[in-house]
């Protein structure tokens, strides 16, 4: 968690934040659930695709850290609460590709940030896909498509406060990988 502490530097004093570990025992309890299936029963050249998926739901016990705009309690920083990601690929002869979506619910990036209030990242969920080709067991060929949906990650400290939007955009990547 982060601290704030007044810190004097050639006689100027400055509030410097920075992080600590904190000394109270978090547990966090969770379940997750996933599968993989290969619908290898299809006909001819579709009897490499597959679909996989899990979800994963976790809760803290023990963190006591309380907002300072409402006093509600905090979940433990980085955790979300639920989160899932969903994938169909196919994969045959050399040649494999693999399309994924993956969310996660909001979850708190600091208890004391901007204005001692605390930090929220909103939920995000994005968009990938994944190709490549074997043309020799130590030569490939691959495509990778980063966030298709421009998703945009969004951060406030307040319901009506936004703190930061940040858009990564779409990306694109294209490369060869070679093993020896």
């Amino acid at each position: 968690q982060n601290t704030t502490q007044p810190t004097t530097i050639d006689n100027i004093t400055y509030s410097l934040t920075y992080p600590v570990n904190g000394n109270q025992p978090v547990k966090i309890r969770g379940v997750e659930a996933g599968f993989q299936y290969g619908l290898d029963w299809l006909p001819g050249p579709l009897d490499g695709m597959g679909v996989l998926a899990n979800a994963t739901y976790q809760t803290d016990h023990g963190y006591n850290q309380r907002s300072l705009l409402d006093g509600a309690a905090l979940h433990f920083p980085g955790l979300s609460r639920t989160a899932y990601n969903a994938s169909i690929f196919y994969e045959k002869g050399g040649f494999s590709t693999r399309l994924s979506y993956v969310w996660r619910s909001y979850w708190l990036i600091t208890a004391a940030g901007r204005g001692n209030l605390p930090e929220f990242n909103s939920s995000y969920g994005e968009l990938d896909l994944s190709a490549s080709y074997s043309f020799f067991k130590n030569f490939e060929v691959f495509f990778d498509a980063i966030n298709l949906t421009d998703s945009q990650l969004e951060q406030y400290n307040a319901p009506a406060r936004p703190i930061l939007f940040d858009t990564f955009g779409s990306r694109y990547f294209f490369g060869v990988r070679f093993k020896y």
